[in-house]
């Protein structure tokens, strides 16, 4: 979905897909895209109609070995063992069958890749090098020891002082809300409920909460934080990939705030050609869970492995 001219803002795009028979020509390119080194196929929005028209973007199933695809890897500060690339495809030519749904399709499936999907995966991610975070920096501390006592003859863990204690409880707050949100809000698409805004609130907080940690953790380890072989620069590093994706803090605001004022998109109806997450589910009698849902009644629904995530 992502080109480097357009992020959040979808309906930007520039790269197009022309029907050209029983084919669709896709010329465009993607950049940040997870997994894009290892996958065998791709989702690709593409512009079939006129910009900015709600209804003008496409969605299409592309395989990594059609003629016409080049995979680049930029080198990113962190994150070394996730590949997040350059997709780009030059007159690719797919069946009119890889068409997902019908044309005009694609925002809702754009919109479902971020909310539904990326959303939440990338609260799942922060809470790695959130864990992390409080790993190192309480080993750390319990390592060492402070001079204690009259004489100085008595040595104490530097995580018995009660400065570095209250860092230490902070850092622990904000991973257990971080937590509880992420859990909370990916178990209400199996229960049947909206979930749109639970999911965005739970990727805004998890980044913020991760950075904040950081920076925590960061005073609490001085100079050795500003040293290249310590974890706690490599985890500062390795955030800074979390926050972008899926629209970055600022646009989850945004979000929120439209539920605030009452026009809340997310609930009460998508933008134009965009329907709402649970509504496939509940005329189904099912749960989104491990189906391709919210790109409208014609689209494909397809079925993943109960056992992935």
């Amino acid at each position: 979905m992502t080109e480097p001219d357009s992020g959040s803002h979808v309906l930007g795009m520039d790269g197009t897909a022309r029907r050209r028979g029983k084919h669709w020509i896709i010329d465009a390119t993607k950049c940040f895209i997870g997994n894009a080194g290892i996958a065998g196929l791709y989702v690709v929005i593409a512009r079939t109609g006129k910009p900015g028209d709600p209804t003008s973007l496409s969605a299409f199933l592309v395989e990594a070995d059609r003629d016409g695809i080049e995979v680049t890897q930029p080198p990113f500060v962190g994150m070394h063992g996730f590949t997040c690339g350059t997709l780009s495809l030059r007159n690719v030519r797919v069946p009119s069958t890889h068409l997902l749904g019908e044309v005009g399709d694609g925002l809702a499936a754009a919109y479902t890749a971020s909310v539904v999907c990326g959303r939440p995966n990338l609260a799942a991610t922060a809470l790695g090098p959130h864990r992390r975070v409080m790993d190192e920096t309480r080993r750390f501390l319990a390592a060492r020891r402070r001079k204690a006592g009259k004489h100085l003859a008595e040595t104490r863990q530097l995580s018995q002082h009660p400065i570095v204690r209250h860092r230490l409880g902070e850092i622990e707050s904000r991973l257990m809300t971080a937590e509880r949100l992420a859990y909370d809000a990916v178990h209400l698409p199996d229960t049947g409920r909206p979930c749109d805004a639970e999911l965005v609130q739970s990727k805004l907080v998890g980044n913020v909460a991760a950075g904040v940690s950081l920076r925590d953790a960061s005073a609490l380890h001085s100079g050795y934080a500003a040293r290249t072989d310590h974890p706690i620069t490599r985890l500062i590093r390795d955030i800074q990939l979390v926050g972008a994706p899926a629209g970055p803090d600022d646009v989850q605001r945004y979000r929120l705030s439209e539920k605030a004022a009452g026009a809340d998109r997310i609930h009460d109806g998508h933008p134009p050609g965009v329907e709402p997450l649970i509504s496939d589910a509940r005329q189904s009698g099912s749960s989104p869970r491990g189906r391709i849902v919210g790109v409208g009644d014609s689209a494909l629904r397809s079925s993943l492995s109960p056992s992935r995530p």
